[in-house]
């Protein structure tokens, strides 16, 4: 006996903490080396690579104490901070820095003087990305769910990132950094700095020097933004190759389990033949009331890199599968994901109290999206024709036979569902409800169950006992599903 892991949902959080960790490591790596550039300071490259791990860190602690987890929001939001939470500690040191070279003071001295300085700068800064992402936390309903965790999760990392930048920054710098001799060139006469500073020079004095072209310049870029938003294509969650889907299927109303089992059996063994899937697995009884004529089969893919076709591609080769079977209904589905998988991208929802009419709209807008550009798997929930047995009342003989509605769905009750409790069972300290209901073989004969009496109350106490059949008859008919 061979047992596989056929899901495993894990791997995808796995995968976005070994990409945190990628981003930590390889932004600490770039910023110092983009410090070292434009400063030539070891000592100041080491001190603003710090900042990046001590707010992750602390930012583990916040979101420990609020009883967050690592998922896929805080690890996007941790590794987006990844990148900002730098921003502070370059400000404050590349100050300290500048009043070192500029004015020749102690380490100490221009640690306190060029915090002091830019001190209001750097708040105003951080202000200003506390205000983009702290209000996501506090939006309401569905994406306000979502959106919660990671807009806390910045808002904490950048406001850590500020204590570190007032705090260990100076403190390092006043430590690490050597003192500075006053000298004519500076770290800023390199051929970097001159070569961005005579460029931006030259830009601002044009704008300066044509400023109504400058301002309808900017207006326009700004103004351009608007069909540029209409042109892009917008979507809840941006969808994600995950090397697998999920497919759910629906046969006629009425199908045994030996039937459906066959059909599906035949299914998964046409999907196995499809050289990009590497396992499937199915499973009958599946929708929200477990019926023996719904099933799921769970389609397993090849790494997105060991194979040429999308996974939308080989979703439709599936659809071309699904299609031999004209009278089931099938859908495919995404599996997992932040919104969890397992739902259609586009639902409408109609309501009426004429199901005759429900189902002759329902079918018709079926009908005009499956014809229009765009749709797939486009499907009703609403069905017709689940065998049922209706108990018709005869109300005026029940009545002269002083038997009630009542008693009569109480009989039911407890000859069909066995939903009435007769009395209790009790064992040592555990109470057991006890509940009877016929057997099979009379539960699935209608004729038999009209010969039953119906059980006497103490409402009800006739002479004689009345059958089902004296004031009730059954009409077998599809109904709704």
């Amino acid at each position: 006996m061979k047992i596989d892991v056929v899901q495993d949902q894990s791997r995808f959080v796995l995968s976005a903490v070994h990409s945190l960790e990628e981003d930590v490591v390889l932004g600490a790596i770039l910023v110092a080396l983009t410090v070292f550039v434009f400063i030539r300071s070891f000592r100041g490259m080491i001190i603003c690579a710090v900042s990046i791990p001590a707010s992750l860190i602390s930012t583990f602690t916040l979101m420990k104490i609020l009883g967050f987890t690592l998922n896929n929001l805080t690890l996007l939001a941790l590794s987006l901070a990844s990148g900002i939470v730098i921003d502070d500690a370059i400000i404050v040191m590349e100050n300290i820095y500048r009043h070192m070279e500029d004015k020749g003071e102690s380490p100490m001295q221009a640690a306190a003087s060029g915090l002091k300085e830019i001190a209001p700068a750097v708040v105003s800064t951080t202000l200003s990305l506390l205000v983009i992402f702290l209000p996501l936390s506090f939006m309401h309903g569905i994406v306000g769910r979502f959106m919660f965790h990671f807009g806390m999760t910045m808002a904490f990392s950048i406001t850590v990132s500020l204590v570190f930048a007032f705090v260990l920054t100076p403190m390092m710098s006043s430590k690490l950094l050597k003192k500075s001799v006053h000298v004519e060139k500076t770290s800023r006469d390199t051929a970097v700095n001159r070569f961005i500073d005579s460029r931006y020079t030259r830009m601002l004095k044009w704008a300066l020097a044509h400023r109504k072209t400058a301002v309808i310049s900017a207006l326009l870029i700004m103004l351009s933004s608007i069909p540029a938003v209409m042109l892009v294509g917008k979507d809840f969650m941006p969808r994600d190759d995950r090397s697998e889907f999920s497919i759910h299927i629906k046969a006629p109303e009425g199908t045994s389990v030996d039937e459906m089992d066959h059909v599906m059996s035949d299914i998964e063994r046409k999907l196995k033949n499809i050289k990009e899937v590497t396992n499937v697995l199915t499973s009958v009884g599946g929708g929200e009331d477990r019926s023996v004529s719904e099933g799921d089969i769970y389609v397993k893919l090849l790494h997105l890199k060991k194979r040429s076709k999308t996974q939308d591609d080989l979703a439709n080769d599936a659809r071309k599968i699904l299609n031999e079977y004209p009278t089931l209904r099938a859908a495919i589905y995404d599996v997992g994901g932040v919104g969890g998988g397992g739902q259609a991208k586009f639902q409408v929802r109609l309501t009426g109290p004429d199901l005759t009419k429900l189902k002759e709209y329902a079918d018709a807008l079926v009908v005009k999206m499956k014809n229009k550009k765009g749709f797939a798997d486009v499907d009703t929930s609403l069905q017709f024709g689940k065998p049922e047995v209706r108990l018709i009342i005869d109300r005026p003989r029940a009545a002269d036979l002083g038997v009630s509605a009542g008693d009569i769905s109480r009989a039911m009750q407890l000859f069909v569902s066995g939903t009435l409790d007769i009395t209790k069972y009790k064992v040592l300290d555990e109470l057991y409800e006890v509940r009877t209901r016929l057997e099979e073989r009379f539960r699935k004969n209608p004729t038999a169950l009209l010969n039953l009496p119906i059980p006497a109350t103490k409402e009800h106490m006739p002479q004689t006992p009345v059958r089902l059949d004296q004031v009730a008859s059954v009409e077998e008919t599809p109904g709704p599903s």
